[in-house]
């Protein structure tokens, strides 16, 4: 019943929150110039990324980054207010890549796969897999059957949770590697911001050295 109700907290907050989230983001699109809104849309995002709890609806982190895809950047005719712009908009895609990696377990297997039904656990009867509780007599073998079922379905959650993590990181990955053989060079000033704004967000991740290879990487192969 407590993780019942926690459950439904988590729900009313998510809701709340993306509610709170695409009313900001009506609001900044009223705004006169596209500096005015990019720099709005990213005080809203990043409020809600700072507010996003660890277990959480992947519909609705999902779609924090399609608010990010989606800010605004303006010519390169006028250098000071792109690059500004362009900074601001990697810092909350790594934000967001941030907040993913720390969601992600790192003891996650997905070969672990819950089972589809499980069988009670006795030795001196054999029952079929995914039997109702309540056709079994022995209160212990019930009991501990109950509590099987219970942790197994727990453990569906967690898995199709941490599956999701995986599936978006991978397509915020990508993201973030277009986005950044559009907007950056390879000269020694641009990669000096991208490898700063990595530090920042993934300071104390084991993920980060390997985050600014893969994009480095991919910023060389670029045309």
């Amino acid at each position: 019943m407590k993780n019942y109700i926690q459950i439904i907290i988590t729900v009313v907050f998510t809701v709340t929150l993306f509610s709170s989230g695409v009313a900001a983001s009506e609001d900044n699109r009223s705004s006169t110039t596209k500096k005015e809104t990019m720099k709005d849309q990213c005080q809203v995002i990043t409020s809600r990324l700072d507010a996003f709890p660890e277990f959480q609806i992947i519909d609705a982190l999902t779609q924090i980054g399609e608010d990010i895809e989606r800010l605004p950047i303006t010519q390169k005719t006028d250098s000071i207010v792109w690059k500004e712009q362009r900074r601001a908009k990697l810092e909350l895609w790594l934000k967001a890549l941030g907040k993913l990696d720390r969601m992600m377990d790192p003891k996650f297997n997905p070969n672990d796969v819950p089972s589809i039904n499980i069988a009670p656990s006795s030795s001196s009867i054999a029952y079929d897999s995914g039997i109702a509780p309540s056709a079994i007599k022995d209160p212990k073998v019930r009991a501990e059957y109950e509590q099987a079922i219970k942790l197994n379905a727990e453990k569906g959650v967690w898995y199709s949770f941490q599956m999701k993590l995986r599936r978006l990181d991978k397509n915020w990955s990508s993201k973030v590697s277009v986005y950044i053989k559009s907007q950056y060079a390879s000269d020694v000033q641009d990669i000096k911001e991208i490898n700063a704004l990595v530090d920042l967000q993934f300071s104390g991740s084991p993920r980060k050295e390997q985050l600014k290879e893969d994009i480095l990487s991919a910023k060389q192969k670029s045309p």
